[in-house]
């Protein structure tokens, strides 16, 4: 099957390479969202006692084979029910914010009683885009466990949804493209960071390595553009925030 090529300049539809695989039907997904919560304490906002944890998912119904439905359904449960104190992944929802709660309590029964615990863990992941050759997953999540500031990120990741594999830059764009597409987002990077073309980015409070722009590859599709994602801590400091690039399809 041929790789999906996305040339850098041409609107997206028009870029996608014609791709074969007879023994699969054609069609989108069918997915319906799932949510679920629970809380512990008093969450009217008038306590400094309490916890919640909040699971947003879609679950796929119907995708081109049997093996790329579980595939999907695979990748998105695996990201919201990853444990946070323990290695591995909860079976359910249920049982993640089952545990997640109890370590709370565990952790108010050692702590004085007059200290203030809150706890918070939301997890969403949305689909972006979606073609007939292509679906981009978003993968949110906001923690707070206590200290100065909750800890944030977004990630994105492409589908292949002809064969059910994860995308990268090289499966996406024509050969050569890391020069060009470089150029194009550093120069919309700049533009919103109001910085000038030669403006000295370790000065302006960026950590790239080398002090040069750089491409990640956290990077996925929206119905507007190609989006690449800089979390918090990743190329600037937290007061600095995350930072998005969104490369319009024309």
């Amino acid at each position: 099957m041929k790789k999906i090529k996305f040339l850098v300049f041409i609107p997206v539809l028009a870029l996608l390479a014609s791709c074969s695989q007879p023994e699969v039907k054609k069609g989108v997904l069918k997915y319906e969202m799932k949510s679920y919560s629970q809380a512990v304490g008093d969450t009217s906002g008038l306590s400094n006692n309490y916890a919640t944890a909040v699971l947003k998912y879609p679950e796929i119904l119907e995708a081109t084979s049997q093996y790329i439905l579980d595939n999907l359904n695979n990748f998105v449960r695996a990201n919201v029910l990853t444990a946070l104190f323990k290695e591995g992944e909860y079976k359910t929802p249920e049982f993640f914010m089952e545990n997640f709660l109890k370590e709370y309590d565990k952790f108010n029964e050692d702590k004085p009683s007059d200290m203030p615990s809150i706890w918070t863990i939301e997890r969403v992941v949305d689909i972006t885009y979606e073609s007939d050759k292509v679906v981009s997953f978003s993968f949110f999540e906001t923690s707070f466990l206590g200290g100065a500031h909750p800890n944030t990120n977004i990630f994105y990741t492409p589908f292949n949804l002809l064969n059910g594999v994860k995308l990268y830059k090289n499966d996406i764009f024509v050969e050569g493209y890391e020069t060009k597409l470089t150029a194009i987002a550093e120069k919309k990077f700049r533009e919103e960071k109001e910085l000038t073309p030669d403006a000295n980015l370790e000065e302006a409070g960026f950590n790239f390595k080398d002090n040069k722009f750089a491409l990640n590859s956290n990077f996925g599709f929206t119905k507007e553009g190609i989006v690449f994602y800089y979390n918090a801590y990743e190329i600037a400091p937290y007061a600095m925030g995350p930072t998005a690039i969104e490369l319009k399809y024309d």
